[in-house]
Protein backbone atom coordinates (compact mmCIF):
# COMPACT_ATOMS: atom_id res chain seq x y z
CA UNK A 1 0.00 0.00 0.00
CA UNK A 2 2.39 2.59 0.85
CA UNK A 3 4.56 1.59 -1.99
CA UNK A 4 1.78 2.37 -4.52
CA UNK A 5 1.16 5.88 -2.54
CA UNK A 6 4.97 6.56 -3.09
CA UNK A 7 4.79 5.45 -6.76
CA UNK A 8 1.34 7.24 -7.60
CA UNK A 9 3.32 10.26 -5.63
CA UNK A 10 6.13 10.86 -8.00
CA UNK A 11 4.38 10.32 -11.08
CA UNK A 12 2.24 13.12 -10.22
CA UNK A 13 5.66 15.13 -9.60
CA UNK A 14 7.14 14.29 -12.80
CA UNK A 15 3.41 15.41 -14.32
CA UNK A 16 3.27 18.62 -12.44
CA UNK A 17 7.04 19.51 -13.73
CA UNK A 18 6.70 18.45 -16.83
CA UNK A 19 3.44 20.20 -17.80
CA UNK A 20 3.70 23.10 -20.15
CA UNK A 21 3.90 27.06 -18.23
CA UNK A 22 2.78 29.89 -20.25
CA UNK A 23 5.45 31.34 -22.52
CA UNK A 24 6.65 34.49 -21.26
CA UNK A 25 7.69 37.86 -23.22
CA UNK A 26 11.15 38.32 -24.01
CA UNK A 27 12.61 40.61 -21.83
CA UNK A 28 14.16 43.74 -23.88
CA UNK A 29 17.53 44.25 -22.07
CA UNK A 30 20.06 41.63 -22.58
CA UNK A 31 20.97 39.02 -19.64
CA UNK A 32 23.48 39.55 -17.61
CA UNK A 33 25.23 36.01 -17.43
CA UNK A 34 25.79 33.54 -20.34
CA UNK A 35 23.48 30.78 -20.62
CA UNK A 36 25.10 27.46 -20.71
CA UNK A 37 23.63 23.78 -22.16
CA UNK A 38 22.15 21.63 -19.21
CA UNK A 39 23.89 18.62 -19.02
CA UNK A 40 21.62 15.33 -19.09
CA UNK A 41 22.87 12.43 -16.95
CA UNK A 42 23.28 12.69 -13.32
CA UNK A 43 26.47 10.11 -13.75
CA UNK A 44 29.13 10.26 -15.98
CA UNK A 45 31.19 7.31 -17.14
CA UNK A 46 34.58 6.65 -16.16
CA UNK A 47 37.62 3.86 -17.32
CA UNK A 48 40.62 4.16 -15.72
CA UNK A 49 43.69 1.44 -15.87
CA UNK A 50 45.18 0.11 -13.00
CA UNK A 51 48.82 -1.24 -12.67
CA UNK A 52 49.79 -3.74 -10.16
CA UNK A 53 53.47 -4.49 -10.34
CA UNK A 54 56.37 -6.56 -8.30
CA UNK A 55 54.27 -9.28 -7.98
CA UNK A 56 55.51 -12.92 -6.76
CA UNK A 57 54.71 -16.05 -8.63
CA UNK A 58 52.52 -17.25 -5.34
CA UNK A 59 50.52 -14.00 -5.43
CA UNK A 60 49.80 -14.34 -9.07
CA UNK A 61 48.80 -17.91 -9.19
CA UNK A 62 46.39 -16.40 -5.78
CA UNK A 63 44.75 -13.70 -7.97
CA UNK A 64 43.96 -16.67 -10.65
CA UNK A 65 42.83 -19.27 -8.45
CA UNK A 66 40.57 -16.89 -6.62
CA UNK A 67 39.65 -14.05 -9.73
CA UNK A 68 36.48 -13.60 -8.88
CA UNK A 69 37.16 -12.89 -5.37
CA UNK A 70 40.06 -10.34 -6.05
CA UNK A 71 37.81 -8.55 -8.65
CA UNK A 72 34.84 -7.84 -6.01
CA UNK A 73 38.19 -7.07 -3.90
CA UNK A 74 39.56 -4.25 -6.10
CA UNK A 75 35.79 -3.26 -6.81
CA UNK A 76 35.01 -2.28 -3.33
CA UNK A 77 38.76 -1.17 -2.23
CA UNK A 78 38.20 0.94 -5.37
CA UNK A 79 35.54 2.76 -4.30
CA UNK A 80 35.87 3.51 -0.45
CA UNK A 81 39.75 4.55 -1.55
CA UNK A 82 38.29 7.01 -3.45
CA UNK A 83 35.58 8.98 -1.13
CA UNK A 84 38.52 8.56 1.36
CA UNK A 85 40.72 11.02 -0.40
CA UNK A 86 40.25 14.48 0.83
CA UNK A 87 39.17 16.06 -2.64
CA UNK A 88 35.97 13.37 -2.82
CA UNK A 89 33.09 13.66 -0.04
CA UNK A 90 31.13 10.20 0.02
CA UNK A 91 28.12 12.19 -1.24
CA UNK A 92 27.51 14.69 -3.65
CA UNK A 93 24.06 15.67 -3.23
CA UNK A 94 22.69 13.43 -0.49
CA UNK A 95 21.48 10.56 -1.25
CA UNK A 96 23.43 10.83 -4.18
CA UNK A 97 26.52 9.28 -3.54
CA UNK A 98 29.61 10.52 -5.56
CA UNK A 99 30.85 7.55 -6.88
CA UNK A 100 29.22 4.18 -8.32
CA UNK A 101 29.38 0.98 -10.21
CA UNK A 102 32.70 0.38 -10.18
CA UNK A 103 33.92 -2.82 -11.76
CA UNK A 104 36.63 -4.38 -13.09
CA UNK A 105 36.15 -4.94 -17.43
CA UNK A 106 39.28 -7.23 -18.23
CA UNK A 107 42.44 -8.89 -15.97
CA UNK A 108 45.75 -8.88 -17.64
CA UNK A 109 48.04 -11.00 -15.91
CA UNK A 110 51.59 -11.85 -16.25
CA UNK A 111 53.46 -14.25 -14.15
CA UNK A 112 56.39 -13.78 -15.82
CA UNK A 113 56.91 -10.31 -15.13
CA UNK A 114 54.82 -10.52 -11.83
CA UNK A 115 52.12 -8.09 -13.06
CA UNK A 116 48.23 -7.35 -13.08
CA UNK A 117 46.70 -4.99 -15.18
CA UNK A 118 43.46 -3.94 -14.93
CA UNK A 119 40.56 -1.85 -16.78
CA UNK A 120 38.28 -0.34 -14.67
CA UNK A 121 34.91 1.41 -14.99
CA UNK A 122 32.79 3.37 -12.71
CA UNK A 123 30.25 6.00 -12.55
CA UNK A 124 30.97 9.61 -11.17
CA UNK A 125 28.28 12.28 -10.45
CA UNK A 126 28.74 14.94 -12.64
CA UNK A 127 29.47 18.10 -10.26
CA UNK A 128 32.33 16.05 -8.96
CA UNK A 129 34.02 15.08 -12.18
CA UNK A 130 37.08 16.74 -12.02
CA UNK A 131 37.56 16.07 -8.74
CA UNK A 132 37.74 12.57 -9.11
CA UNK A 133 39.44 12.61 -13.06
CA UNK A 134 42.67 14.65 -11.03
CA UNK A 135 42.74 12.15 -8.03
CA UNK A 136 42.52 8.88 -10.44
CA UNK A 137 45.29 10.75 -12.26
CA UNK A 138 47.20 11.70 -9.20
CA UNK A 139 47.10 15.15 -9.46
CA UNK A 140 46.14 15.36 -5.84
CA UNK A 141 45.71 13.26 -3.01
CA UNK A 142 46.55 9.83 -2.01
CA UNK A 143 44.79 7.17 -3.98
CA UNK A 144 47.68 5.54 -5.04
CA UNK A 145 48.99 5.16 -2.10
CA UNK A 146 45.55 3.95 -0.53
CA UNK A 147 44.65 1.21 -3.49
CA UNK A 148 48.79 0.18 -2.74
CA UNK A 149 48.10 -0.81 1.18
CA UNK A 150 44.55 -1.87 0.24
CA UNK A 151 46.02 -4.36 -2.22
CA UNK A 152 49.09 -5.73 0.16
CA UNK A 153 46.69 -6.57 2.68
CA UNK A 154 44.57 -8.40 0.82
CA UNK A 155 47.56 -10.38 -0.77
CA UNK A 156 48.74 -11.05 2.58
CA UNK A 157 45.52 -12.69 3.86
CA UNK A 158 45.29 -15.09 0.48
CA UNK A 159 48.83 -15.95 1.04
CA UNK A 160 50.11 -14.80 4.89
CA UNK A 161 53.26 -13.27 3.15
CA UNK A 162 54.42 -10.02 3.37
CA UNK A 163 53.38 -8.41 -0.41
CA UNK A 164 56.06 -6.05 -2.12
CA UNK A 165 53.47 -5.44 -4.81
CA UNK A 166 53.48 -1.76 -6.09
CA UNK A 167 50.10 -0.01 -7.41
CA UNK A 168 49.49 2.56 -10.05
CA UNK A 169 47.32 3.93 -12.35
CA UNK A 170 48.14 4.74 -15.94
CA UNK A 171 47.09 8.67 -15.75
CA UNK A 172 46.87 9.06 -19.69
CA UNK A 173 44.39 6.49 -20.06
CA UNK A 174 42.24 7.45 -17.42
CA UNK A 175 38.89 9.41 -18.84
CA UNK A 176 35.54 10.67 -17.59
CA UNK A 177 32.72 12.10 -19.68
CA UNK A 178 32.09 15.52 -19.49
CA UNK A 179 28.46 15.85 -20.11
CA UNK A 180 25.64 15.98 -16.85
CA UNK A 181 22.37 16.05 -15.77
CA UNK A 182 19.79 18.87 -15.26
CA UNK A 183 18.16 19.59 -12.50
CA UNK A 184 14.39 18.09 -13.09
CA UNK A 185 16.92 14.39 -13.36
CA UNK A 186 18.58 15.21 -10.50
CA UNK A 187 15.88 15.83 -8.49
CA UNK A 188 13.72 12.72 -10.04
CA UNK A 189 16.64 10.56 -9.48
CA UNK A 190 16.54 11.37 -6.10
CA UNK A 191 13.06 10.61 -4.86
CA UNK A 192 13.39 7.33 -6.65
CA UNK A 193 16.74 6.69 -4.50
CA UNK A 194 14.68 7.44 -1.42
CA UNK A 195 11.80 5.64 -2.21
CA UNK A 196 13.93 2.61 -2.77
CA UNK A 197 15.72 3.00 0.85
CA UNK A 198 12.36 3.29 2.31
CA UNK A 199 10.70 -0.01 0.75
Amino acid sequence: MKLSIAVALLFGIIGTLSAKTPTRRPTPYPTRYPTTQAPTRAYLPATAPFNITKLSEQEVASITASETEFKASINVDTEEALVEQDSIPLYAAAPLETICCVNVEKVYKNADAGTVDLDMSLAVYYTKRDAVNNVLRGDVDDFKGEMQERIRDYLYEKTNITSSAEFSVYADGVYVEKDGCNAFTIFITAIIVMIATIF
